[in-house]
C-alpha cells in the first residue's frame, strides 16, 4: 500500500519488520530503492535475489530504470534462453513484452515490478495442475529399484513449456545419472537414453541392464 501510494520510506519500515531480505522480499526492496533514486542500494538487493521467480525480469527492470537499454535487452534475452522451463510462469511472458517493447524503442520502464504476494495474482496459471502432475510422478518414481538412494530431481522438460506430450526428468542416484520420459496422461514410464537419444521402455532398459 504504501509503495503504491509513493511512500517508499515507509514501504522500507514496513519491509525491515519481517527481516527477509532475499527472493521476492529483496525485489520489493530494489524497488522502493529505485523509486527513491538510491540505484547502488537497489543493486545490492537486486543480487541478494538469488535463484528466485522473477530474478532475471527484476534486473531488466533495474537497468531500464537507470537507463541502460542495452544491459536490459540483454538481461531479457539472457532469461528467454536460460529459462525455457519456466515459460508457463508470468515473468517469462513480461519478459518476452519488454524485449518487444525495447526493440520497437519504446519508452524505458522507471521501476522494479513489486511483487506483492497478493493471493488473487496468478504468477504461474497452471502450477497447481502441473504440481499435482509432479508429485505423483515423484511418487513413482520413487518406488523403482533403481532409483533407490536417489540424492535429487530434476525437471529438464515440462509440457507446458515444450508442447511435448511427457515430462522429461533426471534422478541421481549417487554418482549416476538416470533419465526418464514420463507420459502426462498415462504417467508411463520409459528410460531415455540422453547420449543415444533412445527411449525404451522400462522392460526392455531392464533386460539390457
Amino acid at each position: 500500500m504504501f509503495y503504491n501510494i509513493g511512500k517508499y520510506k515507509e514501504s522500507l519500515s514496513e519491509l525491515n519488520i519481517k527481516g527477509d531480505k532475499t527472493g521476492d522480499a529483496a525485489i520489493a526492496y530494489a524497488a522502493n530503492y529505485v523509486k527513491l533514486k538510491d540505484f547502488k542500494t537497489a543493486k545490492s538487493f537486486i543480487d541478494s535475489i538469488g535463484n528466485w521467480n522473477g530474478n532475471y525480469y527484476a534486473l531488466g527492470n533495474y537497468y531500464e530504470s537507470i537507463g541502460d537499454k542495452t544491459s536490459a535487452l540483454k538481461t531479457y534475452k539472457y532469461n528467454l534462453e536460460e529459462d525455457k522451463s519456466r515459460k508457463h510462469f508470468i515473468y517469462y511472458v513480461w519478459t518476452q513484452k519488454r524485449v518487444e517493447a525495447l526493440e520497437k524503442n519504446k519508452p524505458l520502464l522507471n521501476e522494479v515490478f513489486f511483487p506483492t504476494g497478493n493471493p488473487s495474482f496468478e504468477i504461474c496459471q497452471i502450477c497447481n495442475a502441473d504440481n499435482e502432475k509432479r508429485e505423483k510422478i515423484t511418487q513413482l518414481l520413487i518406488k523403482m529399484p533403481e532409483n533407490l538412494h536417489w540424492t535429487s530431481t530434476t525437471v529438464l522438460e515440462s509440457p507446458y513449456d515444450t508442447g511435448k506430450s511427457f515430462y522429461w526428468i533426471r534422478v541421481e542416484v549417487g554418482n549416476k545419472e538416470l533419465n526418464y520420459y514420463v507420459d502426462q496422461k498415462t504417467f508411463e514410464i520409459k528410460h531415455f537414453n540422453p547420449i543415444t537419444k533412445t527411449v525404451v521402455t522400462l522392460e526392455n532398459w531392464r533386460k539390457r541392464k
